[in-house]
């Protein structure tokens, strides 16, 4: 772990996100790992960037099925 972690707004910004898009993510229980410290979640910035590089893909196909964070609240 580095010695400084990141708020949520620094980790969406890293990741190009809405801090919004994070915070529904940690309600669903996908996207990348984060602490809870006291009331706050706290990103470790080198777990984000192993989550991010772990999404690559070389293909769109199957891409959907391992998509759960990007459905929509029905």
């Amino acid at each position: 772990m580095t010695d400084r972690l990141w708020s949520s707004q620094e980790a969406a910004e890293f990741l190009g996100l809405d801090p919004q898009t994070l915070a529904n993510w940690r309600w669903r229980g996908c996207g990348p790992p984060f602490l809870k410290i006291g009331r706050y979640a706290r990103y470790d910035p080198t777990m984000v960037r192993e989550w991010a590089a772990s999404r690559a893909r070389t293909s769109t196909a199957g891409w959907y099925e391992s998509e759960k964070c990007n459905e929509r609240a029905g």
